[in-house]
């Protein structure tokens, strides 16, 4: 797909294998019900993405999926390139700037809260700050964009725990860095998180 908007849109998802995804919710409800779930975590991000004001280009964690939900005709395909998370998505930031795409904004494929409304917002905050980042319930971040990339923000952080945010924000102070936090939302990571599916489907999430 050729760049049609100065806005790129990173959704990052992850393969969906039966096993290797949700797996703290797997291990309390099971795999499959984990794949399923996720499966309508994905489902909503699409929606979601679909109305941006932005070219949506998806980055798979293992390999692209020519065949699913994501439609080429929609979507640009790519598969995250880089040893750790900071790597892959400095790796995708990298590869919209060299694009020619003058913001570029990443979100996951967690949160069950994210709307086209908040996205939209992070672009347009973009023409105030140097950064926009949306922190999430346990700790991370949902949503991350930039016009110039802060190639800091991806190092020295320990990913996958409660202190992403705090460890960013950290070194946005340090960098002098101008920065706009959006809403806090929540992401689906354990059984207790179920709840706020409701907001996307009207399926039971433990049915047999």
């Amino acid at each position: 797909m050729e760049r049609k908007t100065e806005q790129a849109l990173i959704v990052f998802v992850k393969n969906p294998v039966e096993g290797q995804v949700k797996t703290r919710l797997a291990a309390e409800v099971g795999d499959q019900k984990a794949l399923s779930v996720y499966q309508q975590l994905i489902e909503h991000t699409r929606n979601v993405a679909m109305e941006c004001d932005a070219d949506v280009h998806v980055f798979y964690s293992d390999y692209v999926d020519e065949g699913d939900q994501w439609l080429q005709t929609d979507f640009s395909k790519h598969q995250q390139q880089g040893e750790g998370l900071g790597e892959r998505m400095l790796d995708a930031f990298n590869q919209m700037e060299e694009m020619g795409y003058q913001k570029k904004i990443i979100i996951g494929s967690d949160s069950p809260e994210i709307t086209p409304e908040i996205i939209n917002d992070a672009f347009q905050k973009l023409d105030e700050y140097d950064l926009v980042i949306g922190p999430a319930l346990d700790g991370g971040y949902y949503l991350l964009g930039m016009q110039q990339i802060q190639e800091e923000i991806f190092q020295e952080i320990n990913w996958s725990t409660e202190q992403v945010f705090d460890q960013t924000i950290y070194t946005l102070q340090n960098e002098g860095v101008v920065w706009y936090e959006m809403p806090m939302l929540s992401d689906v990571d354990t059984e207790d998180d179920l709840p706020k599916m409701r907001k996307i489907t009207n399926r039971p999430q433990l049915s047999e």
